[in-house]
């Protein structure tokens, strides 16, 4: 009996506590509304007034405007105001537009970057094919053949007459037999005399070096060994082996040292050498000798002098590392003058 009594009170105080918070809640909303200051004009409540009395069309139209009457003085102020804040707002409208740009974010991570297409590399430019090698070095190893030209000469031997007058001879030249330098009688009014001609002289090897320069100009030197001259002999004269030379060659045509073929030149050098020959003189050895027919032979060798120069015409052709060479000189002696031809043959190694 008493538990059904407390659930009664119970909920009776429930109840009277929801009432009491509702009607808290009502009352903090009127005092509120209360609170909040009404601006309303006479005409607005008497437009109200005679809304819910008459109802009208024409009423209900003023209350469109504002419930104020067509016509009247409070609506043609408030259409005024209207307006003039219609242009205020229109006017304010071009302001909003120009607002300043919005900075940007510093916080914010800046979008990401399409990534960038990387550029084919340039294709690298083909290199010149490489032409042959030039060989600017030559070694050269070569054999040389001189031949000397003889003018017409008389009395070529020291002579006597037949009254037994002494006559000397041509000084470039020394008169041998077998045993040496002559010493017996040579009749002067006939033979002892030599015709022009050409007859083989000295011959000479020698070692060369040559270097190349712009592409057609060879410039070197030669270093040799004379031989074949004339017999040493007491009263006769020395010969000297030495052969010295510095020389240039000038190669025709375009890249002579690029391209295969013969390769034509012309050769200028200076220097040391002798070059000495000899040939044979008939002679009688008195007037009686010539009467009687008596005839005999002596070498005749002429001496030249040891200086030179030669211009000469070659031609060389490769064969691989080598270039075997011809060349035909002309030489000119010097100190003792004589003209003599050298006929040269040269195996070059280029390196």
């Amino acid at each position: 009996m008493v538990r059904p009594v407390l659930r009664a009170s119970f909920a009776f105080r429930s109840l009277v506590l929801s009432l009491a918070a509702t009607l808290t809640v009502g009352w903090l909303g009127v005092a509120t509304a209360d609170a909040k200051p009404k601006k309303k004009d006479a005409s607005s409540q008497k437009g109200k007034k005679s809304k819910s009395s008459k109802g009208s069309m024409d009423e209900s139209a003023g209350q469109s405007d504002g419930e104020l009457a067509p016509g009247s003085d409070d609506a043609k102020a408030k259409s005024g105001t209207s307006g003039s804040s219609s242009t205020k707002s229109d006017k304010s409208k071009p302001a909003e537009k120009e607002a300043a740009p919005t900075e940007p974010d510093p916080v914010a991570e800046p979008p990401a970057e399409a990534p960038k297409e990387e550029a084919a590399p340039a294709p690298e430019p083909e290199p010149e094919p490489e032409g042959p090698k030039i060989q600017k070095n030559w070694i050269t190893l070569g054999f040389q053949q001189d031949a000397l030209f003889f003018t017409p000469v008389s009395n070529v031997c020291d002579s006597t007459d037949a009254d037994g007058d002494e006559f000397p001879g041509n000084p470039q030249y020394s008169c041998r037999d077998g045993s040496g330098l002559y010493e017996g009688g040579v009749f002067s009014g006939a033979g002892n005399e030599i015709q022009s001609g050409i007859g083989l002289a000295t011959a000479r090897v020698y070692v060369g070096y040559d270097r190349v320069f712009i592409e057609r100009l060879m410039v070197g030197a030669r270093l040799g060994f004379a031989f074949g001259g004339m017999p040493t002999v007491v009263g006769g004269g020395t010969f000297n082996p030495l052969h010295a030379e510095v020389r240039s060659s000038f190669f025709f045509g375009n890249t002579p040292f690029e391209r295969a073929g013969f390769r034509p030149y012309a050769s200028l050098g200076v220097g040391v050498g002798e070059i000495d020959g000899k040939v044979s003189v008939d002679f009688f050895v008195d007037q009686e000798g010539y009467q009687d027919g008596e005839r005999g032979q002596l070498d005749a060798w002429r001496q030249t002098g040891i200086g030179f120069g030669a211009l000469g015409l070659g031609v060389g052709y490769p064969v691989g590392p080598l270039m075997p060479t011809l060349e035909l000189r002309g030489i000119m002696m010097f100190g003792e003058p004589a003209f003599a031809m050298g006929l040269a043959g040269n195996i070059a190694y280029g390196i």
